[in-house]
């Protein structure tokens, strides 16, 4: 059924996929996890469909580098010079603020810039 208490388990694999939302100029994006997969895989918590099908927020395979990873430019991951620290057990949140005119995205790891 997917549903753990008031959480949804989407098993290793899987996805959960929400009909598009716009984002515009200024935009904040917000999960919960708890136990994300290994790091020998991508971890992708955000992604866009259509054109470019980019990773808005990705967690880079082999690290734990934050970070966004371009379909529409050459397929490249691009760090946020932000990591999730190594040690981290049960929930945690991330929020992920971007703002377009200045081509920024600030990461907040369990209210840590």
């Amino acid at each position: 059924n997917g549903v753990i208490g008031h959480a949804l388990n989407t098993p290793y694999g899987s996805s959960m996929n929400i009909p598009a939302i716009p984002l515009g100029s200024n935009w904040t994006l917000a999960a919960w996890w708890r136990d994300l997969h290994s790091t020998g895989d991508w971890r992708t918590l955000f992604r866009s469909a259509g054109a470019g099908d980019d990773h808005q927020i990705i967690v880079q395979q082999g690290t734990n580098n934050l970070g966004m990873y371009s379909n529409a430019t050459g397929a490249q991951f691009r760090d946020s010079g932000h990591d999730l620290p190594t040690s981290l057990v049960g929930w945690q949140h991330l929020v992920a603020v971007g703002n377009v005119a200045t081509n920024t995205t600030s990461f907040y790891v369990n209210g840590t810039l």
